[in-house]
């Protein structure tokens, strides 16, 4: 009786139960920046087996909770203070958002008895963050951490995944309250009911198809279906291209991928598809840079397999089989796998992608073949936004799961970097490389201190041509002259590394690549000449009709 009494008189406060479910939940890593509203949790953080690293800015810690995920599949925390601090964190939490990234963000907030008050660094958060995750809410008593936590938790990794958000006030953190630990909250929110009857359908389609093309999206390399969908491919034996956020989850050096489809993809890929009789997408949301036509595989039917009940584009000749592709790409295998199967393809199949490109110097693709060359098959490859993504996306293949790590919906600049860090912090046996543009490096650059500080060390290939090539191209394209964006004077790169302590390379000859080390001991950056002059392929832009 004494025992149980002495339980029931333990009190503890918001924060230290904060902190204890969240390792319980598996988390073992955060990324943040203190501040006053959330000093209570970093004062229980100091004391705690919890590793967290320490950004330079909000921003990035979401982009390296962000690459963390997709580099591991395990969450980690984007911890921020109220006001500035929870604001910077909105474009890396949307960019998590709209990659179907999972990632839990907490936030300080001010006391409850405040909020309303216009107090200090007081920003209304659940309203904002409210378009830009999957769920947010505001903690209100220390009786509701584990609840909310274990929910948030779940809410997030349930497919899609994606982030959440947690206001946590600084009198929520302060307050003590008797804490039973072993809260049960419900099993994950389940996925749609298996649709067996469309499967069936959907097998009997294929093998009336004479011309199948199957497009892989970003939704197979997070379900962790890639081998079965490898098998899938082979038993149909045709044509497979992929989408930008769908590279990695087939290996491009198979002799059925045909490269990327899309505004920005290979001519090849994007012919292939509109020669198709019928479409097999499996994890695609169809967005506007991978349907770049109103006559997008005109001639096909096009089946949608996603777990989302939902296109992002309207295409007539398509329709959504709404299933789990862990459950879906299974079924479709048993019922194929003794069928007799036979297309029209013939040798076209067997066509290679040009991945042997001979250029001039200091031309992208060649130092992307140069760099892969370099780094060993399972690096994982961390790109910005920009030329140099897309170049990557053409001409840097992969031939494993979640080793080609971009950000797709939102595209946004200074992903690369912070994202990199956090991949590399979940897969340390591995070499991460970032393929950046000049133009994002410069909004991020502040993050290689946050490498150096925490022995964090990645590759970075600065692309530098002198502008936002991006913006540039489409600036001639659209109205034949640019604006705002050569980004002269430059610094010199390679010294601004090395004064963060980074290990800094000039290349005057690409030859020098072949120099750097794979596995460097500290971050190492490398700059890289490139021709402005040189465009990515572009077969339209939605957004230049006017």
């Amino acid at each position: 009786m004494i025992e149980i009494q002495k339980v029931f008189e333990t009190r503890v406060t918001g924060a230290e139960i904060l902190v204890e479910t969240l390792a319980e939940e598996g988390v073992t890593t955060i990324f943040g920046i203190p501040g006053g509203a959330i000093s209570p949790v970093y004062d229980i953080l100091s004391e705690s087996e919890l590793t967290h690293y320490l950004m330079r800015h909000e921003q990035a810690a979401a982009h390296a909770a962000d690459g963390y995920y997709r580099a591991s599949g395990t969450i980690a925390v984007a911890l921020a203070t109220s006001g500035p601090g929870c604001l910077n964190l909105t474009t890396g939490i949307a960019t998590a958002y709209k990659d179907r990234s999972a990632l839990l963000a907490i936030t300080g907030q001010t006391p409850t008895h405040k909020i309303g008050s216009d107090s200090f660094q007081e920003v209304e958060l659940t309203s904002i963050f409210r378009p830009i995750v999957k769920s947010t809410a505001l903690i209100t008593t220390p009786r509701l951490v584990e609840y909310m936590v274990k929910k948030m938790m779940r809410i997030s990794c349930s497919s899609p995944p994606g982030p959440v958000h947690l206001d946590f006030p600084r009198d929520a953190q302060t307050d003590a309250t008797v804490w039973l630990p072993g809260f049960e909250q419900s099993t994950f929110p389940s996925s749609p009911d298996t649709p067996y009857e469309e499967i069936h359908i959907l097998a009997n389609l294929l093998l009336l198809s004479r011309l199948p093309v199957v497009i892989i999206g970003g939704g197979v390399v997070r379900s962790h279906v890639c081998a079965d969908v490898y098998h899938l491919c082979h038993l149909l034996n045709c044509p497979v291209v992929i989408t930008l956020m769908g590279k990695s989850g087939f290996p491009e050096y198979d002799p059925l991928f045909c490269g990327m489809v899309g505004s920005n993809g290979s001519k090849y890929a994007n012919d292939i598809v509109q020669q198709a009789d019928f479409v097999l997408a499996l994890g695609t949301r169809f967005t506007d840079r991978t349907v770049w036509t109103t006559e997008f595989a005109s001639r096909a039917k096009i089946v949608c397999v996603n777990v989302e009940n939902r296109l992002g584009t309207d295409l007539e000749n398509a329709r959504i089989l709404q299933g789990d592709l862990r459950e879906v790409v299974p079924l479709l295998l048993e019922l194929l796998k003794n069928k007799k199967i036979a297309n029209d393809w013939s040798e076209k199949v067997s066509e290679p992608v040009d991945l042997d490109f001979e250029g001039p110097s200091f031309h992208p693709i060649t130092a992307l073949k140069m760099i892969r060359a370099l780094f060993p098959h399972d690096s994982i490859f961390v790109t910005d936004t920009g030329q140099h993504q897309l170049f990557a996306a053409n001409y840097l293949p992969v031939s494993e799961p979640f080793t080609f790590i971009t950000s797709g919906g939102m595209g946004c600049m200074g992903f690369g970097l912070p994202a990199s860090l956090g991949a590399k912090v979940a897969r340390p046996d591995r070499s991460v490389v970032n393929i950046a543009g000049d133009g994002s490096f410069l909004m991020v650059c502040q993050e290689l201190a946050t490498s150096i500080s925490s022995n964090i060390p990645v590759t970075v290939c600065i692309f530098n041509n002198g502008y936002l090539g991006m913006i540039r191209q489409s600036q001639l394209s659209c109205f034949n002259r640019m604006s705002q964006v050569d980004l002269s004077p430059s610094p010199n790169y390679a010294d601004l590394a090395k004064a963060f302590g980074a290990v800094g390379i000039k290349i005057e000859n690409l030859d020098e690549l072949l120099d750097i080390e794979p596995f460097p001991e500290k971050t190492t950056v490398v700059d890289i000449p490139i021709d402005p002059a040189i465009c990515v392929p572009s077969h339209s832009y939605s957004w230049t009709k006017g």
